[in-house]
């Protein structure tokens, strides 16, 4: 029984592990036009115990809404599959995602798989290092890569895509100043933060990693401000080091412009806002896209409100939320927000159901932060806040993105729910108490 348990969570890791780092890649992997993603969760669902890991769930109390918000989705689901064919399954991703919930609880909840969790985002951040070093020589390392299918025909290279990259640099640019466990080791803590922070921003040149590094702050203000002013002025020192670069002709290449100094980032930030002025002509390509997707929300606000159905109950899946053909010939369905998304497919009733999923969510998540909060040095402590920060940034890139309609991002953020659940499971009803490391 033991090999077999460490062999399925053996597995499980290798979906997290995928969906982290191959990201769009593993996403449209398939077998006979079924996501290997789907393929996996449909063997966790036969072969878990999961009668009894969902008694465990009823007595956090978190069964009652998570069923209403399987079987609501479930219902249209069916309908939608007998009207428009299987297609209507992508639509559904981010409702079938969120079954990795149940499973994520299931290996977690059992105490040993729980004591592995440091060691697996250590894993995680040395695979990191690696996948940035791989992106300085991609050209050399990406014939050693795939290509994989999507059933519509999309094509990526699996392995070396690096649709995830800019979101996990910033993500474990705080993962050794939260998980630190030797203070002779802060300098060097302190120097992976500023270089990783500085990375994801610099080279990437994303908005919504801006906004999610400013929320962020603004958290950890609340939490410890002292801290958070320190590390913050790390930050800045960090873009000191840029411009003092700059005085000597040195300038760093993003994915949009060259960057001297914090006022590209300012102004980048600033052209999604009406009537900001800026220098840089390269921002009004980035306003455009801005206009872009305040043209999907109205569009499909206008549509969902034509009809008392469609108000209440939304769109079908298989149905496009917006019908949009981009550059290149790219077929836009989503709206580029999670919450209209949320609302396109499920209406008033839906999106209810979701908000309320997500409300019990977040209580659970801060009845196991305050609880673990005594003691600041336990494990679960610093994995908690680690998880937030993840938590904290999906909700963020939801506002200009439909974020769950990646796979990659949706079952990673629905593993680490459940891993939230089961530490909470392990704070207060697991007999055998969770031990610190």
């Amino acid at each position: 029984m033991f090999k077999k348990n460490t062999f399925l969570f053996n597995i499980f890791f290798l979906i997290l592990f995928s969906n982290l780092f191959f990201g769009w890649g593993f996403q449209i992997l398939n077998i006979a036009s079924i996501p290997i993603n789907y393929i996996v969760l449909i063997f966790f669902l036969l072969i878990l115990p999961l009668r009894e890991n969902i008694i465990k769930l009823s007595i956090i109390g978190f069964t009652s809404i998570f069923s209403i918000f399987i079987l609501f989705n479930s219902v249209k689901l069916i309908f939608s599959i007998s009207n428009y064919g299987i297609i209507s399954i992508r639509d559904a991703s981010f409702f079938i995602d969120s079954l990795f919930i149940l499973i994520s609880f299931s290996f977690f909840s059992q105490s040993d798989n729980l004591h592995k969790i440091k060691k697996i985002f250590d894993i995680f951040f040395v695979a990191l290092i690696f996948y940035i070093f791989v992106w300085m020589y991609e050209d050399f390392f990406l014939k050693f890569s795939p290509i994989v299918t999507s059933p519509t025909g999309n094509q990526t290279n699996i392995f070396f895509n690096f649709s995830t990259l800019a979101f996990l640099s910033m993500w474990f640019s705080f993962y050794k100043i939260i998980i630190k466990e030797d203070k002779n080791n802060n300098f060097f803590n302190n120097v992976i933060f500023i270089f990783l922070i500085l990375f994801s921003i610099i080279i990437f040149q994303r908005r919504f990693i801006y906004i999610a590094i400013i929320c962020i702050f603004i958290a950890s203000i609340i939490l410890n401000k002292t801290l958070s002013i320190r590390y913050f002025s790390y930050f800045l020192l960090g873009f000191l080091f840029i411009s003092t670069f700059s005085f000597f002709g040195i300038s760093f290449e993003g994915k949009l412009s060259r960057v001297t100094n914090i006022m590209f980032f300012i102004d980048h930030l600033g052209s999604a806002i009406p009537g900001y002025k800026y220098e840089n002509e390269i921002f009004d390509t980035t306003r455009g896209t801005v206009q872009t997707r305040m043209f999907f929300w109205q569009e499909l606000i206008r549509n969902l409100t034509s009809t008392p159905y469609n108000l209440f109950f939304g769109k079908s899946f298989g149905l496009p939320l917006v019908n949009f053909i981009g550059q290149g010939g790219i077929v836009i369905r989503e709206p580029h927000n999670m919450y209209l998304s949320i609302f396109g497919r499920g209406g008033l009733i839906g999106l209810f159901i979701y908000i309320i999923l997500n409300i019990k969510l977040i209580n659970i998540f801060f009845k196991s932060y305050t609880q673990s909060k005594s003691d600041k040095n336990s494990l679960f402590f610093k994995i908690i806040l680690f998880i937030g920060i993840y938590i904290l940034s999906m909700y963020n890139m939801g506002i200009s993105d439909s974020i769950l309609t990646n796979s990659y991002f949706s079952i990673t953020l629905n593993i680490l729910w459940g891993l939230v659940l089961a530490i909470y499971y392990n704070q207060n009803y697991n007999e055998k108490k969770y031990k610190k490391i």
